[in-house]
């Protein structure tokens, strides 16, 4: 799909996408933007409505834009609050919380029927005694930040995800 800031279609719609991909081989751009998901459909926004450039083409090998990495179902980790991110510092979890906090509320206020977004449960899996101190060791540093964090034993992981624990050694 091909958007031209000066055509009639509009950024999210896929009518004659084969005809204007084909139309638009011989016009030239000021700028071209490959891929549409988050960055390049933010991108295309920004520049079509915050500068002077007037021809933009963005390129989207599917049939809409943010079918892959960027759609709701497919990226649970979009929204990051620092608490599974396990190369993040507490005070940059901190800093990171501030700021997802402020989105979530957004979200919860605007979105009450979850149309825009999905929640989904997140793991950290510690494997062999060493990522097991260090995971129980960051549990207790941010615990404090993330009260429903919680350390989860084989036993309740074998219970939700049988194939985790399937023919491994216990440490």
């Amino acid at each position: 799909m091909t958007i031209n800031q000066n055509s009639s279609e509009l950024p999210y719609s896929n009518q004659h996408s084969n005809q204007h991909i084909a139309q638009s081989e011989n016009n030239i751009y000021e700028v071209a933007i490959i891929g549409g998901g988050i960055s390049g459909t933010a991108l295309l926004y920004s520049l079509s409505n915050y500068t002077n450039i007037n021809n933009i083409v963005l390129i989207e090998k599917y049939q809409e834009v943010a079918l892959v990495n960027s759609h709701k179902n497919s990226n649970s980790q979009t929204l990051h609050f620092g608490d599974i991110e396990t190369n993040y510092t507490l005070k940059k979890a901190q800093t990171v919380r501030r700021a997802a906090d402020l989105v979530k509320n957004y979200i919860l206020k605007n979105d009450p029927q979850q149309q825009t977004y999905s929640k989904y449960h997140k793991m950290v899996l510690a494997v062999g005694k060493k990522q097991m101190e260090e995971l129980q060791q960051r549990y207790k540093e941010f615990k404090l930040l993330f009260p429903k964090l919680r350390l989860v034993s084989r036993e309740e992981i074998q219970i939700i995800e049988p194939n985790l624990v399937k023919n491994r050694a216990f440490a």
